[in-house]
C-alpha cells in the first residue's frame, strides 16, 4: 500500500488518479494505514487531499480509526494532528479486538495521552469490542497497571449497575494475572453487594476466555 511507503512519491502520484470504487471491507485504509506505520508525511498528504479523518475500518479485525491507531503507537504527533483535525475521541471499539482510543492509552500504558483523552471529554466507561475487548478498567487491570487502575477511579469509572460486571471482571482479570496489589486495590473501592457476591462466585471459577463472555443475565438493575 502506497500509504504505507517511506518514499511517498507514489502515493503523491496515484492521489491525481480517481480511486477505484472496490469494496473491500476488511483491509485497513491508507490513513490508518499510514498512522500505523508512523509515516507522518503520507499521512499530511492524505488529509490535505480530503482523506477522512475519522476513516471507517469498523468492518477490519483489528480495525482501527486514525486517533486510535495514533493513540495505539504513542506517537504525540500524530495525535496532535487528528485532534486538531477534530477527530472523533470516542469512536467506538470494532467488534473484532478493537478499542477505543482511550482504551488503547490506557491498555498501553500511555497515562499521559489517557490524560489528555479524558480532559477532551473521553469515555472512561465506554464498552469493549464484542470480541477479545475490554473496557478501560478490564484493561488496565489485567496489565497490572495500578496508577492507571486509580487515575480511572478517580475520574468516574463506574462499578455498579451495568457497569459492575466491568468492574467484577476487573479484579478477575487482574487475578488470573498475578497483579493481587491491584485487585486488592479494585476490592476496596468499595462495599460489596450480596449481588457482588453472587456473581463474583461464577466468576471466580472462570479463565479469561470464559470471563470475557460471561454475561449477567439476572442482573438486580
Amino acid at each position: 500500500m502506497a500509504s504505507t511507503m517511506d518514499d511517498t512519491g507514489v502515493l503523491q502520484t496515484l492521489l491525481h488518479f480517481d480511486r477505484l470504487s472496490i469494496d473491500i471491507p476488511d483491509i485497513q485504509g491508507p490513513l490508518s494505514a499510514a498512522t500505523a506505520c508512523e509515516n507522518v508525511e503520507a499521512v499530511q498528504i492524505l488529509l490535505e487531499h480530503g482523506e477522512d479523518v475519522n476513516e471507517d475500518n469498523s468492518e477490519v479485525c483489528m480495525g482501527r480509526t486514525p486517533l486510535q491507531a495514533a493513540v495505539e503507537t504513542g506517537n504525540l504527533v500524530l495525535i496532535d494532528l487528528f485532534l486538531k483535525k477534530r477527530a472523533d475521541i470516542n469512536a467506538p471499539a470494532v467488534p473484532k479486538r478493537g478499542a477505543t482510543a482511550l482504551q488503547l492509552a490506557v491498555i498501553t500504558g500511555r497515562l499521559g495521552i489517557a490524560r489528555t483523552l479524558v480532559d477532551l471529554g473521553a469515555d472512561i466507561n465506554a464498552p469493549g469490542a464484542d470480541h477479545y475487548g475490554r473496557t478501560t478498567l478490564e484493561g488496565v487491570a489485567e496489565h497490572g497497571r495500578l496508577d492507571t487502575v486509580q487515575y480511572l477511579l478517580s475520574e468516574g469509572a463506574s462499578t455498579t449497575g451495568r457497569w459492575r460486571l466491568q468492574y467484577l471482571r476487573a479484579i478477575r482479570y487482574a487475578e488470573l494475572n498475578g497483579f493481587m496489589v491491584v485487585a486488592n486495590l479494585l476490592r476496596s473501592h468499595r462495599e460489596w453487594t450480596e449481588y457482588d457476591v453472587y456473581i463474583w462466585a461464577d466468576l471466580e471459577e472462570l479463565g479469561v476466555r470464559d470471563c470475557e463472555y460471561y454475561e449477567d443475565t439476572n442482573s438486580e438493575e
